[in-house]
């Protein structure tokens, strides 16, 4: 979970005033962010591969666009 990449967006991060609060839950649980369907199958999905990886918004939108089809619905 400690690596090149999470220490520096954490000092970035640090320098922009953002600190660390009391650690709450699993802390060795990663990132996700998943696009599911009414039946609950998931359409999209980003897993973090380090506690900084968070996908784009841009990326989000685009694979709501993708899933979500020509109809839009």
């Amino acid at each position: 979970m400690l690596n090149l990449h999470t220490v520096s967006r954490g000092f970035w991060a640090m320098l922009r005033g953002h600190r660390q609060g009391r650690t709450a839950g699993d802390r060795s649980r990663l990132p996700g962010a998943f696009l599911i369907d009414g039946g609950g199958t998931i359409r999209w999905g980003h897993w973090g591969r380090d506690a900084a990886d968070h996908p784009a918004a841009s990326d989000l939108l685009t694979a709501w666009d993708r899933v979500r089809g020509p109809s839009g619905g």
